[in-house]
């Protein structure tokens, strides 16, 4: 009896389901661009579920839940971020000036609003 009472609580959470936040399909590009030179290998972190007042800096990178690399045309896509609001952080190198680069962009994934693509516009650090 004492088996039976111990198993009936395990048989229960294996048939309840973690309820799954709804997904689509969706792409955000961007085009690293300083003053009006298109900047290509620029790496782009993005932190997902952010707001417009908490960004989270340039400082510590690994705080960031993905990264993706713009080529070297500047451009640089990403599939099937989750749906909500993110940062996106540009860092990098802009030869011409010998100097890092950074930058940052605010972006909103929705059913109405699945794909993005605009400039991320870096400048000296």
């Amino acid at each position: 009896m004492k088996k039976l009472l111990f198993l009936f609580p395990v048989l229960l959470l294996s048939f309840c389901k973690k309820e799954e936040q709804p997904r689509i399909f969706n792409r955000t590009c961007v085009t690293t661009q300083h003053h009006d030179l298109i900047i290509g290998d620029i790496e782009v972190y993005v932190k997902y579920h952010a707001t417009d007042f908490n960004f989270p800096g340039y400082e510590d990178l690994a705080e960031y839940d993905t990264v993706f690399t713009t080529n070297a045309q500047g451009r640089g896509c990403i599939e099937n971020l989750p749906i909500g609001k993110h940062w996106l952080v540009g860092v990098g190198f802009d030869p011409a000036i010998n100097q890092g680069i950074e930058g940052r962009d605010f972006v909103e994934i929705s059913f109405e609003n699945p794909e993005i693509d605009r400039i991320l516009y870096v400048g000296e650090e």
